[in-house]
């Protein structure tokens, strides 16, 4: 009787030493296959990529069962500049290796031959909190890809064909900054709905005055850039906006700039084409500034 115990004992401690094996495996061998992934992916990008900031995996403890070489998570990533490197360009096929770096929380794609077709890899990128398509070629619809990055913060779209793609952005809802390159009226209806908007900078083929009147009243903002081709707004209601840079690349004459209800503005900056007045209405004396 004893005997039989015994093994039915150490039979039910072999089934259990095997699942407990068996469930190691289930979660390991697919943890150390997704490091390995980012491992080689960066392996195939890093030369071209201008900075590569990495941290290591978390819980440490697993390191030496994942294997410490590769066992660390991209967090930064630079590729700018990348479009320079002939023959060896930063371009929409190597974007497939991004969507390895799950951690990423920082990424530039300045200056890289990255297309709308390149931006699907980045869909899945939940923890990307900045981005820079500053000088990229995102044309037709291409924003779309970045909708469900609700963690964005800072995105950069200078000098990029974006105009008429800002809808697809609504659901960033933790944008802070924002930096456009052409930006049509129809945007701004999208830009003024961000709530935690903090700086807009729009320097390139700007809305006109009346479009950019949607922004009367943004709780947050604290830094505006405007260019314009003609001034002609009133600006009105934003407890919290510092300082205003408008540079005018059309003649603005017989109109005017009026700033209403501005209490904490410091600082307006005036360039290119300075014809129009500047009337103001409840704001605090600032300094004007114009180069």
């Amino acid at each position: 009787m004893k005997l039989k115990k015994f093994l039915r004992f150490r039979l039910w401690m072999i089934l259990l030493l095997m699942t407990l094996f068996a469930v190691a495996l289930a979660i390991f061998v697919p943890l150390r296959e997704r490091y390995q992934r980012e491992h080689d992916s960066l392996a195939a990008i890093r030369s071209r990529a201008k900075h590569v900031v990495t941290m290591p995996g978390k819980p440490r403890w697993l390191e030496p069962i994942v294997g410490k070489e590769v066992y660390s998570n991209v967090v930064h990533l630079s590729m700018q500049g990348a479009a320079r490197h002939v023959g060896r360009g930063f371009g929409d096929i190597d974007m497939r290796h991004l969507a390895n770096f799950p951690e990423l929380r920082r990424l530039s794609l300045q200056s890289t031959d990255v297309t709308a077709a390149g931006l699907v890899h980045l869909s899945g990128l939940q923890k990307l909190n900045a981005l820079s398509l500053e000088m990229a070629p995102i044309a037709r619809d291409g924003l779309r890809h970045l909708k469900d990055l609700t963690n964005l913060r800072h995105l950069n779209l200078s000098y990029s064909p974006t105009a008429n793609q800002l809808h697809y952005l609504k659901k960033l809802e933790k944008l802070e900054e924002l930096e456009c390159g052409s930006v049509a009226d129809v945007d701004m209806e999208t830009i003024a709905s961000f709530p935690k908007l903090r700086i807009l900078k729009m320097l390139s083929y700007g809305p006109s005055c009346q479009a950019v009147e949607k922004l009367n009243g943004h709780p947050s903002l604290e830094e505006l850039h405007l260019a314009v081709e003609h001034v002609d707004s009133h600006l009105s209601d934003c407890p919290n906006l510092k300082f205003l840079y408008v540079s005018c690349y059309g003649d603005s004459e017989n109109r005017e700039l009026v700033l209403t209800n501005l209490p904490k503005l410091e600082e307006l900056v005036r360039s290119r084409n300075r014809s129009y007045p500047v009337r103001l209405n409840n704001v605090p004396l600032l300094k004007v500034k114009e180069p």
